[in-house]
């Protein structure tokens, strides 16, 4: 009798799952389970050196290209050629501290003619995505926002390698540079009158020099 209980125990435990496995078995459209893919870890951050870094553009006046930079820029800089997909450029520019070395000039470049400074204070660029192009060449893919006007903007860049400061071996030091036209009218830069004067080009042609650190 003992071993009659023991086995229609056993059959007990046996059976009892079925039912479960044929309900799921019922259910031919049920989704499988996906496992959700994990998010590539983010590069490390770069410090902006501003005494070895700058923000230039030269813009054709009647014939001579009027040089000018913004003395005023910071940003989060995340790079590593090795991982891209956590890689990203977020730079952000005063637009008050513009410096053509002509005061008059530059306090016109302040009104709402052109940037506006009062009212749009930064100038940013957020980066989306990072792409290789080749060689040491590289595209940062994102926004680019200019007073009241926010737009999809590539910007190209080089990537010039890294190696320890020879002048603090304790950090490492890498360098950028980009060069890349501003169409002006696109980003509300005046309202297009001096160019049918004849007196200023259409775009300006920017110049990004940088020294990061870390």
């Amino acid at each position: 009798m003992r071993s009659i209980g023991l086995l229609c125990a056993l059959a007990a435990l046996l059976l009892f799952p079925l039912p479960v496995l044929a309900a799921q078995a019922a259910q031919p459209g049920a989704p499988a389970k996906t496992v959700p893919a994990a998010r590539p870890a983010p590069a490390a951050v770069w410090n902006i050196d501003p005494d070895h870094s700058s923000v230039n553009f030269t813009v054709r006046h009647i014939f001579a290209k009027i040089p000018g930079r913004f003395a005023a820029f910071s940003g989060t800089i995340r790079f590593d050629p090795e991982n891209l997909a956590g890689s990203a450029i977020e730079v952000a520019i005063t637009s008050a501290s513009v410096d053509t070395h002509v005061a008059k000039r530059d306090d016109h470049l302040r009104t709402p003619e052109f940037f506006d400074a009062a009212r749009y204070p930064v100038i940013t660029f957020s980066s989306r995505n990072i792409v290789h192009k080749g060689g040491d060449s590289y595209a940062a893919q994102g926004t680019l926002t200019i007073k009241d006007v926010s737009k999809e903007f590539t910007l190209p860049f080089t990537y010039l390698g890294q190696e320890k400061n020879p002048l603090d071996q304790a950090k490492t030091v890498a360098g950028f540079e980009a060069l890349f036209p501003i169409t002006l009218l696109d980003y509300h830069l005046g309202d297009g009158k001096w160019q049918k004067l004849g007196a200023m080009g259409d775009t300006a042609d920017v110049a990004l020099y940088m020294e990061l650190l870390r």
